[in-house]
């Protein structure tokens, strides 16, 4: 299994949650890719980003993610893309931001449910990783595909999440606070495209995971 371990780094009176990650890529095995120079001419996203997501899950993010910038009219795959190497990167809070014009619907807080279902997974992920689990629960509760796994998996994540925390922090959990507490993923941040075959159809979520938070303590 590829096993990515975020672990809490105290930090400044800010009160944000940063993380360290290490990675065992030893089960998995890597592709080699061509060498290639990256010109300055702006470059089509049909053309540079199956190589970006390539070197991206080899292993090369910092260079997949330079590739990505060279596309010369960005989407929202090519913003998808972007956030998924700046997780991957620890950069949590530009994976965050980069995301918000494309899961949003034009100012406001609600989530477009046209956009795919992977994209609003991973900003919500990407809300957990910059230290908003109750941003991350109460958009995963706006999304209409319960059942998809991206969904399911990030509602075991905060869970999992959940279940490591002292009871001071139940407390502050249940209270509507965001306790300092390190996430553990058994998984590589973000999708760039749809990976799993199971139904997107609305399923069956735990009642632990999107019951109100004084009642999940």
């Amino acid at each position: 299994m590829l096993m990515l371990r975020l672990s809490y780094i105290p930090t400044a009176p800010c009160g944000r949650i940063f993380f360290s990650r290490s990675i065992n890529m030893s089960a998995h095995k890597v592709v080699r890719y061509s060498v290639f120079s990256v010109d300055s001419n702006d470059r089509s996203i049909s053309a540079v980003l199956p190589e970006a997501i390539g070197l991206a899950d080899a292993g090369d993010v910092e260079r997949a993610l330079q590739l990505i910038k060279t596309i010369g009219k960005s989407s929202d795959a090519s913003i998808n893309a972007r956030s998924v190497c700046l997780m991957r990167l620890g950069r949590y809070d530009e994976a965050r931001d980069v995301m918000r014009g494309v899961v949003f619907q034009k100012g406001t807080t609600w989530l477009k449910p046209e956009t795919p279902v992977i994209y609003r997974a991973n900003f919500c992920l990407a809300l957990l990783l910059s230290g908003h689990p109750g941003g991350c629960r109460s958009l995963l509760t706006e999304v209409a595909e319960q059942g998809h796994p991206s969904i399911l998996r990030l509602y075991q994540t905060l869970e999992n999440w959940r279940k490591m925390l002292t009871f001071w922090q139940r407390l502050q959990w249940a209270a509507g606070l965001d306790p300092e507490s390190p996430v553990v993923l058994d998984f590589v941040p973000g999708e760039f495209m749809e990976s799993f075959s199971a139904p997107t159809s609305t399923g069956n979520v735990p009642d632990s995971n999107v019951m109100p938070a004084s009642q999940a303590v």
